[in-house]
């Protein structure tokens, strides 16, 4: 694998990590927000055996924050919430030079304080895109287990 593709797998893994740790900070979400592509998407599926359950999307930087605000409210990640993102066995595959898909596992830890408990799993699909200020998620999947 060449020293360039290398730097490129090692700035996606860092986003991911990224976006983990931001969603669960106390910050205001602007960092998370840039690292989405401008017209990026953000999808979660139904859980398995959840069949009354619509995918639900939120496409744009604007609608992601938006979703991930709503998140915070409700109380399922973000300050205060006690709840952490595990994402792990992560594999980069690139397409070309300029896109790269990436499929993570990841848990949802809850109660982190005083009995951490697995709230829920299961696998991200993200789509990776190079543009002119660096590599930015243009789409993920989250498809819980």
């Amino acid at each position: 694998m060449s020293t360039h593709r290398l730097e490129d797998e090692l700035a996606i893994r860092n986003i991911l990590g990224a976006m983990a740790q931001l969603a669960d900070s106390e910050s205001d979400l602007q960092q998370y927000r840039k690292l989405f592509a401008e017209n990026g998407s953000w999808t979660l599926l139904a859980a398995a055996g959840a069949a009354d359950q619509d995918a639900l999307t939120y496409v744009g930087r604007t609608q992601i924050v938006d979703g991930a605000l709503s998140r915070r409210k409700s109380g399922g990640q973000g300050p205060g919430s006690n709840v952490m993102h595990d994402v792990s066995t992560t594999v980069v595959d690139f397409d070309d030079d300029d896109t790269a898909r990436v499929t993570s596992y990841f848990k949802l830890f809850g109660d982190t304080h005083q009995n951490p408990r697995v709230l829920g799993m299961g696998r991200y699909f993200d789509t990776f895109i190079r543009t002119g200020t660096g590599w930015e998620l243009s789409e993920r999947i989250v498809a819980p287990a």
